[in-house]
């Protein structure tokens, strides 16, 4: 049986806006030192505009880390804000923390976008390379300074607190705590496992 013309025309220019409307093609859903910057170089030397963890520090995106905040400490859903964060700079693509740890709500918020993810050999393999960087990131200098007296830096801990939280599924103050990450090695790479 035959679709009814009018419904089938309908449906391809639902879909032709749907496209045109969804801003963000690409969402990684890797831990960042998961080769997200390859990924990132990748997508933008294909044309897209790339949302990347360095996004954020590199241009000093204090209204984002604001936003990524209450987004990680309410589990990713509010849909308005997570759009506001891509459409604001004219992102058509996101990869890296913190859109990783949403990546989940964000296929909701736009599904049309293709979900890229590349990994290590292992857990043990990822966490050696990344608790020494961007998961101790704040506690070392000049961060473990500057979230004491810079406003931004202030405001970009407790995203990171809240980023792992999200990740842990459960409150965490990783920047007051001296013991992270070691303490918590276990539970980060089941964490990493689990997106895997």
């Amino acid at each position: 049986m035959m679709p009814n013309l009018s419904v089938l025309i309908l449906t391809v220019l639902c879909m032709i806006v749907m496209l045109a409307k969804a801003a963000l093609e690409v969402i990684g859903s890797s831990f960042g030192h998961s080769g997200t910057n390859a990924i990132c170089v990748a997508l933008n030397t294909l044309g897209y505009k790339t949302y990347h963890m360095k996004e954020i520090l590199e241009n000093r995106l204090t209204a984002h880390v604001e936003t990524w905040h209450k987004l990680l400490k309410n589990g990713c859903d509010d849909k308005v804000a997570s759009k506001a964060l891509y459409k604001d700079l004219e992102y058509t693509a996101a990869v890296d923390f913190p859109t990783s740890a949403c990546w989940e709500a964000l296929m909701w918020v736009y599904p049309m976008a293709k979900i890229v993810h590349t990994q290590h050999k292992s857990g043990e393999d990822w966490y050696a390379l990344a608790s020494d960087s961007i998961i101790s990131l704040v506690q070392k200098f000049p961060f473990n300074i500057f979230k004491h007296i810079d406003p931004y830096f202030i405001c970009f801990t407790k995203m990171c607190d809240q980023l792992w939280g999200q990740i842990m599924k459960r409150p965490m103050e990783a920047s007051l705590d001296p013991r992270f990450p070691h303490a918590y090695k276990d539970e980060i790479i089941a964490a990493y496992h689990t997106n895997n």
